[in-house]
């Protein structure tokens, strides 16, 4: 599925908020980023449209797999500095 995004919002070590467009759907994502005992956590997503109920139907997880690739890429290019 491919999806337009732009950052809408950044503010560090709390908040990183984007607006993402695909055929069918629209979504916004924000991560609050929490600092727990073992690092982080992340929290919230909204994501409207036709499409974004269907991808739901057929693969409930699919979001949260997404999201766990996202974070990991995230979390090895901050560890490295870039």
């Amino acid at each position: 599925m491919h999806i337009e995004s732009q950052v809408h919002e950044f503010a560090l070590d709390s908040r990183i908020g984007w607006f993402g467009q695909g055929t069918g759907m629209d979504s916004y994502h924000t991560f609050l980023l929490l600092k727990t005992p073992d690092g982080c956590g992340v929290a919230e997503e909204v994501v409207r449209g036709p499409e974004a109920v269907e991808f739901r139907k057929k693969d409930p997880e699919a979001m949260h797999r997404g999201h766990d690739l996202w974070l990991s890429a995230l979390k090895q290019v901050s560890e490295k500095g870039n």
